[in-house]
């Protein structure tokens, strides 16, 4: 004996709103990543570079197994079905765009810090 459940008319009816609303505003909640460049200044520059390379891999591997997996199944779903997969792979790929950037301006001397100073020149503020 099984049960089956059917979406009330006025479930589909907020589904559908809900669904509206969520695609048509922007909203990014808070990461792990983004709290740690909020604290990036408590590692050396050449250790946060260290770090950051370290998770340039990471994502690199990350959408090269995302890839992978959809191309086994690309022949047997539709694109509509990818369109999750697809949208990750874009946000990883920004995500590694941008970190290889910052290391470049890290390597090359455009972005340094000093903690020291940094605490320092607060205190002067004061």
């Amino acid at each position: 004996e099984r049960t089956t459940y059917r979406i009330t008319g006025e479930g589909q009816q907020e589904l559908v709103r809900w669904l509206r609303k969520m695609l048509a505003n922007p909203k990014r909640g808070p990461s792990e990543f983004m709290a740690c460049m909020s604290f990036l200044i408590h590692l050396e520059p050449d250790d946060a570079i260290s770090q950051l390379e370290e998770r340039a891999l990471r994502l690199q591997q990350q959408i090269g197994e995302i890839r992978e997996r959809m191309s086994m199944v690309v022949d047997r779903v539709t694109r509509v079905n990818l369109l999750e997969s697809e949208y990750l792979v874009a946000m990883l790929e920004a995500e590694l765009k941008w970190i290889r950037d910052l290391v470049k301006q890290l390597r090359v001397g455009e972005l340094r810090w000093d903690l020291k100073q940094i605490i320092a020149q607060i205190r002067e503020a004061r």
